[in-house]
C-alpha cells in the first residue's frame, strides 16, 4: 500500500487549520521555511521530532493526526516517544497524552508499505460513506493486515474516540474484550461470561465513535460477539482469509475487497522500494525472475527484500535458490516468528485430515492451471467429490479461479510450494499424473488447440516419465506428439523431448527404434539450424538403415542431408544428393518423395539463378505431389511464388502469378493448422507487399510474420523478416536510419543461424541504404563484407557487388 507522504499530511493539516505557514511559524517556534520545505516534499524525515509535535501542537491537531505526521516519516508514534522521552520532552507530549484516547494499532514497518492504492481508497471511501462493516478477503501472506494498519492510520482522524484492535489468531474474545474495556475505561470483569461483557461493550461504543479492526477472523462464529448488535457510529474493518466468512459478515458485497497478488510491475517496484531502485535496474533479470518464483506475494516479496538488507546476498543467487520448490518457503522467514510458511500453516490448521491429504495433492500441478476432470482422476476421487472439495479451497483462499478460464483452477506457486512439502505420496501422484496428461494427449492429438491449452502439462508429465524411468511413455508421448510438434513449430519443446526419447530407446536396445528417433531428433535440429548436431545423429542412423537395407529410410537421410547441404551453400553435394533420392524414389513408387526431391532440386536451380529450371522442377513437384499430401504441395507452392517473384525484373505479371500460388500456400497451411508452413507463406506475402509497395500490407504481415517467427524460435527466418521489414522502411517510407537498425538486427540473426546466402543480400541491402545516406564508406564497407561471403558460395550477387565496388561513389 502506498505509504503517506510528509509533505500531503503537512499541506492537508495546515489548510485545515486555515493558518498560513507564516502563523504557524509564530506560534510553533519553526522557521516558516523549514515548514515551506516539509509541504514541498524537499524534507521527507526532519531531524527532530519535536519540530513535527511543535507543528502539530500549534494548529491543535488531535492524536490521530499528529501520528499521522510522526508515521509517515518513520519516526514513531505518541506512545513509543512517551516512553522514551526525557521531561522536557513530555511536557510537549503532554498535550496530547491528557487526550486518554485508544490508540489500538500495530507498529508497522515503513518498508512494508507499498501499492494497493486503489484498494484503501474503496475501503475508505465504503467506510467513510457509512458502510459499517469492511471486509479485506484473502490468501496468507497478501497483505490484508498491512492495508488494515494502513488504513487505520489514515482514518482515525475521522473517529474521535480513537481505535480498537482485536488479534483472533492469537487472542481470546475474552482477552479482547478486558482489553477494548480497559482501553474505554470499562471494568468488565465483573461481569458473569463473554456475552453479557459483549453486550457491555457495545452499549459503551454505541455512544461513541470508533474505527474498530478485527483481524485475521477465521469463521463467523467466532467474531459474532465482537461486531455491532445496534445501530452505531463505529466502523468496523475485518481480515479474513475465507470468502465465506466475508460473506457472511457483511451485508453489501460491495464492502468486501478481495485482494489479488501483486502484478509484476507493482512487484518489482516494492522490491525496489525495499532494497533500492539502482539494486533492481542492476539485476533486472533475476529481479523479475524473483517477483515470479515468489508468485507476486507481498509477503514473500518483503521477506526476499528485507533478508538481502540484512544479507546482501546476490539477486542472482537468490533466485538460484528459489528454482527448486521443495525448498523454495526455506528462503521465505525471518526468525521464527515472520514466514510465508508459518502464514500458510495458519490455513493448513484449518483442514481435516481428509482435507490436508487433498490439499497436498495440488502440489503435483506445480502451480499451473488445472480442470476438475484432471484433479479428481490425478487424486482419485468422484469428480462431484473433488468439486466439493476444490470448493472449499476456493473458499480459504487456498485455490482460485484460474484468470484464463473460468473451469479452470490455480494455486498460487507458494502455496503449491506448500502443498510440496506435505506431500507423503509425491511420487505416486506425479506417476498418475504423467499417465492422465499422456491418455489426454494420445485420445486429442489432432486437436491442437485441446493440446495447447494443457502443453505445459504435457511437457511436465514427458519429463515426468523420463524422471521415473518410465522408457515406454516416454517412447508413447513422442509419438503421440509429433504431429502437435511440426505443425505448430514446437521444435524447442520437440527437441528436448526427442534427446529424453533418445535415452528409453537405448533402454528398449532395438536399433531400428533408436535409429528412427535420430532421425526425428535430427529433424527438429534443422528446423532450428542446429546442423552441426544434426549431421551426427542422420549419420549414425544412416549407418543402420544401411545395414539393415532401408533403401526407403536411407533415402529420406539424403533429403535430409541435401536440405542441409543447401543451407551450407554445398551445392554440388546437395545436387548428387537429391538425384541419388529421387532414383531411389522412383524404384520405391514414392510419390511424395519424388515431389520432395524436385522440390530441392528447383530450391538448388533457384539459388543459382536458373529461375526457368527452377520452375520447372516447382511444377513438377507439385504435379506429383498427391492431392491429400498438402504439406509437400505447400512446400511447392511457395517455391514457384518465390521463382516468380525473382522473375518480376523482367515482367511485373510474376508477382500477380505468385500472388496466387501464395494465396493457395496460406489457404492450405490453415487448413492443416500449420503455424511453420503458415509463416513461410505470410513471409511470401510481406516480399510481394513489399515489391509492389503496398504499405498498408507490408506493415500488416511484418507484424504478424514477426509475431510467428517468435513463436517458431528461428533465428533464420526472423532475420529474413527484419531483412524485408527494413527493405520497408527504405523504399517506402525512406526512414534509412530505422532501415539501417532493423538491418543490423536482422544480419545478427543471420549470422547466428550461419546462413551466408542471406547474409549477402541483406549486407547488400544495408550497403544500398548507406550510399542513399550519402555514408560511402560505409557503403564500401557492407557491400565487401557482402563479397567475401558471396565469392565462396558463388552466390548471384557476386558479379553485382563487384560493379558497385568498382564505381567511384
Amino acid at each position: 500500500m502506498q505509504q503517506e507522504f510528509l509533505a500531503d499530511v503537512v499541506r492537508q493539516t495546515s489548510k485545515d487549520s486555515g493558518l498560513s505557514y507564516a502563523q504557524i511559524a509564530r506560534l510553533s517556534g519553526i522557521p516558516a521555511k523549514t515548514i515551506s520545505s516539509w509541504a514541498n516534499g524537499y524534507v521527507k524525515k526532519p531531524r527532530y521530532w519535536q519540530d513535527l509535535l511543535r507543528f502539530a501542537r500549534a494548529i491543535q491537531l488531535s492524536a490521530a493526526d499528529a501520528n499521522r505526521l510522526l508515521l509517515c516519516t518513520g519516526l514513531g508514534d505518541l506512545a513509543s516517544l512517551w516512553r522514551g522521552a526525557s521531561k522536557r520532552d513530555q511536557e510537549l507530549l503532554s498535550y496530547w497524552h491528557e487526550e486518554d484516547v485508544p490508540y489500538q494499532i500495530p507498529r508497522l514497518d515503513v518498508r512494508e508499505v507499498y501499492g494497493r492504492r486503489p484498494e484503501t481508497a474503496q475501503l475508505q471511501e465504503n467506510l467513510l460513506a457509512g458502510g459499517t462493516v469492511c471486509v479485506i478477503q484473502g490468501m496468507g501472506g497478501i497483505g490484508k493486515t498491512t492495508l488494515a494498519i494502513q488504513a487505520a492510520h489514515s482514518l482515525a482522524h475521522h473517529f474521535r474516540d480513537g481505535v480498537l484492535w482485536a488479534d483472533l489468531r492469537n487472542s481470546s474474545i475474552s482477552a479482547i474484550l478486558e482489553s477494548w474495556g480497559q482501553a474505554c475505561g470499562i471494568d468488565l470483569t465483573t461481569l458473569p461470561d463473554e456475552k453479557s461483557r459483549a453486550a457491555r461493550m457495545w452499549g459503551v461504543l454505541a455512544q461513541k465513535q470508533m474505527l474498530i479492526i478485527l483481524d485475521d477472523v477465521v469463521s463467523p462464529a467466532q467474531a459474532r460477539l465482537l461486531l455491532p448488535t445496534r445501530r452505531t457510529d463505529c466502523a468496523v474493518i475485518v481480515t479474513t482469509r475465507s470468502q465465506e466468512t466475508a460473506v457472511a459478515l457483511t451485508v453489501n458485497p460491495d464492502n468486501i475487497i478481495q485482494l489479488q497478488p501483486f502484478s509484476a510491475t507493482d512487484s518489482l517496484a516494492l522490491l525496489s522500494y525495499i532494497i533500492g531502485t539502482e539494486v533492481v535496474q542492476a539485476n533486472r533479470i533475476s529481479a523479475e525472475a524473483i517477483c515470479h518464483l515468489l508468485g507476486q506475494l507481498p509477503l514473500a516479496l518483503t521477506i526476499v527484500g528485507r533478508r538481502y538488507l540484512a544479507m546482501r546476498q546476490p539477486l542472482a543467487q537468490l533466485h538460484r535458490r528459489l528454482l527448486d520448490i521443495r525448498t523454495r518457503l526455506d528462503q521465505l522467514h525471518l526468525g521464527p516468528d515472520l514466514g510465508v510458511r508459518l502464514a500458510f500453516e495458519q490455513s493448513w490448521e484449518l483442514l481435516d485430515t481428509a482435507e490436508q491429504r487433498a490439499f497436498a495433492l495440488l502440489a503435483v500441478f506445480e502451480g499451473r492451471s488445472f480442470t476438475g476432470d484432471a484433479y479428481a482422476t490425478i487424486a482419485q476421487m468422484d469428480a462431484d467429490v473433488a468439486l466439493e472439495v476444490i470448493g472449499r479451497f476456493y473458499s480459504l483462499a487456498l485455490l482460485n479461479i484460474a484468470t484464463d478460464h473460468p473451469r479452470r483452477y490455480q494455486q498460487h506457486l507458494l502455496l503449491a510450494a506448500f502443498a510440496y512439502e506435505k506431500s507423503k505420496e509425491i511420487n505416486a501422484v506425479e506417476e498418475r499424473y504423467a499417465i492422465y496428461y499422456y491418455e489426454f494427449t494420445r485420445d486429442h492429438q489432432q486437436e491442437y488447440q485441446k493440446l495447447l491449452g494443457e502443453w505445459n502439462h504435457i511437457n511436465a508429465s514427458l519429463k515426468l516419465a523420463d524422471k521415473y524411468d518410465n522408457h515406454q511413455l516416454v517412447l508413447d508421448f513422442a509419438q503421440v506428439l509429433r504431429a502437435v510438434w511440426f505443425s505448430q513449430g514446437l521444435y524447442s519443446d520437440a527437441r528436448a523431448a526427442y534427446q529424453l526419447a533418445h535415452a528409453s530407446a537405448v533402454a528398449t536396445k532395438d536399433e531400428t527404434l533408436i535409429a528412427n528417433n535420430r532421425v526425428n531428433w535430427a529433424i527438429t535440429c534443422i528446423e532450428q539450424e542446429g546442423f552441426y548436431e544434426a549431421e551426427p545423429l542422420l549419420q549414425e542412423a544412416l549407418n543402420w538403415y544401411e545395414e539393415t537395407e532401408e533403401n526407403a529410410k536411407i533415402s529420406d537421410i539424403y533429403l535430409l542431408q541435401a536440405r542441409i547441404a543447401l543451407e551450407q551453400s554445398d551445392y554440388e553435394n546437395v545436387h548428387q544428393l537429391l538425384l541419388d533420392a529421387h532414383e531411389m524414389k522412383v524404384a520405391l513408387g514414392d510419390r511424395r518423395g519424388q515431389a520432395l526431391a524436385l522440390f530441392r532440386l528447383a530450391r538448388l536451380h533457384r539459388i543459382a539463378r536458373e529461375l526457368d529450371h527452377a520452375e520447372n522442377y516447382g511444377l513438377q513437384a507439385l504435379e506429383i505431389a498427391e492431392d491429400d499430401d498438402l504439406l509437400t504441395r505447400i512446400k511447392c507452392l511457395r517455391l514457384v511464388a518465390q521463382v516468380n517473384v525473382d522473375k518480376r525484373h523482367s515482367d511485373k505479371r510474376h508477382l500477380s502469378t505468385a500472388q496466387t500460388f501464395i494465396e493457395q500456400a496460406l489457404h492450405y497451411s490453415r487448413q492443416l493448422q500449420n503455424i511453420d508452413e503458415l509463416a513461410s507463406a505470410m513471409y511470401l506475402k510481406l516480399v510481394v507487399c513489399v515489391r509492389q509497395g503496398d504499405q498498408r500490407c507490408a506493415q500488416e504481415y511484418s507484424k504478424e510474420c514477426l509475431q510467428l517467427a517468435q513463436k517458431l524460435g528461428s533465428p533464420k527466418f526472423t532475420g529474413l523478416i527484419l531483412y524485408e521489414t527494413s527493405r520497408f522502411h527504405a523504399d517506402m517510407l525512406n526512414d534509412y536510419e530505422k532501415a539501417l537498425d532493423i538491418g543490423y538486427r536482422g544480419l545478427d540473426l543471420l549470422r547466428e543461424a550461419k546462413s551466408d546466402f542471406n547474409s549477402v543480400l541483406i549486407l547488400s541491402h544495408i550497403g544500398t541504404v548507406h550510399l542513399k545516406m550519402g555514408n560511402r564508406d560505409s557503403a564500401k564497407t557492407a557491400w565487401q563484407e557482402a563479397l567475401t561471403l558471396a565469392i565462396p558460395i558463388k552466390h548471384y550477387f557476386t558479379h553485382r557487388l563487384n560493379e558497385w565496388l568498382a564505381q567511384d561513389l
